[in-house]
């Protein structure tokens, strides 16, 4: 039979098991609740699969923003020289 103590620390060790969030080399077991915390100082992305932080997007959707754009100019001028021509 466990001892007061023993049950203390029993309980007191399952509850920490519930919280903690357990990282090995394979990778994470669990899931990650941030709480509305934020994570912060991630590096640029390497890998396909690699978190990306609010300014590498943000720079990546201004970079194709101006693609879209100057596309856009490139048809509108060749559809101009396409009605042109008939």
């Amino acid at each position: 039979m466990k001892t007061p103590t023993q049950r203390k620390k029993g309980f007191i060790d399952n509850q920490l098991r519930k919280r903690t969030f357990h990282v090995t080399p394979e990778g994470a077991q669990g899931h990650l609740k941030m709480n509305n915390h934020k994570i912060s100082g991630l590096a640029n992305p390497t890998q396909n699969n690699d978190a990306v932080h609010k300014h590498y997007t943000d720079s990546h959707d201004e970079y194709l923003q101006g693609l879209i754009t100057n596309l856009t100019s490139q048809v509108d001028a060749l559809q101009t020289r396409v009605v042109r021509l008939e």
